[in-house]
């Protein structure tokens, strides 16, 4: 997996910038932003496929925020730690503490997020274009990966089959949880199988949403999301909350 890709010394220069205040939540480090959107923005891109420039653009867009944002909370989480109590901590105590804190955002969540964007790429892709061909493709089912990683999540919802645009898929699309590698099959009107029931669909779906965390209630073949607003990453103090409408001062590309 494409990880970013910082040097010892930029790691240095970044925890340097935070201590001395060059660095704060209304001046983030633009370098690192521009990295993590640029590794989730392959994943984007691999699960993505075939092109659909304006599906695209719109996933893209998405993760450029999503990047501003956990930009924005690793360097609030990070300036949480320079003080001990009243006391701004030694720059050596402070470096030390906050390497794991780095290591998290930028290495273990950063890995799910990528896996994330992935399979939300390419969900996107399949369902839109079972959609645009729903004449052909009636149904989908739901197929996940069976073995000793496979989540509750997904053993109750694997084989689950329902019409195209029942809305079981607005929020049980993969991912439905952080590294998720199910997917949705198309099934064309020539195959011999029918839906599940009602009943059985409600009470499928009622399970997954009550063991799923909300920001992955999403079907971003729908919604042209990635990560919605229900991620912890957007959820910022009230006065911070035109900072974020500008994106944290982080620029999208055209």
């Amino acid at each position: 997996m494409p990880k970013i890709l910082y040097t010892k010394e930029q790691i240095e220069s970044l925890f340097k910038g935070i201590y001395s205040g060059v660095i704060d939540l209304y001046n983030l480090p633009k370098n690192l932003y521009a990295q993590t959107s640029k590794v989730l923005n392959s994943a984007v891109e691999i699960g993505f496929g075939e092109v659909d420039n304006a599906l695209l653009k719109e996933l893209k867009n998405n993760i450029y925020m999503f990047s501003a944002a956990k930009t924005f909370q690793q360097v609030k989480d990070m300036q949480s730690m320079l003080y001990d109590g009243n006391k701004k901590l030694e720059y050596k105590v402070f470096r030390d503490r906050v390497k794991s804190t780095y290591r998290n955002y930028n290495e273990a969540y950063l890995e799910s997020e990528y896996v994330t964007a992935l399979t939300s790429a390419n969900n996107a892709l399949n369902y839109r274009e079972a959609i645009a061909d729903k004449k052909l493709f009636t149904q989908l089912r739901y197929v996940a990966i069976n073995d000793s990683h496979t989540s509750e999540i997904c053993k109750r919802l694997d084989g689950t089959i329902a019409n195209t645009e029942d809305k079981i898929w607005h929020t049980c699309s993969p991912p439905n949880h952080f590294n998720c590698r199910c997917h949705l099959e198309k099934i064309d009107k020539y195959e011999d199988v029918k839906p599940d029931s009602a009943n059985k669909l409600s009470e499928v779906k009622d399970f997954a949403e009550s063991k799923m965390q909300p920001v992955f209630k999403n079907n971003s073949g729908i919604t042209n999301k990635i990560f919605d607003k229900k991620h912890p990453y957007f959820s910022v103090p009230k006065k911070y909350n035109s900072l974020a409408k500008r994106n944290f001062d982080l620029k999208i590309p055209k």
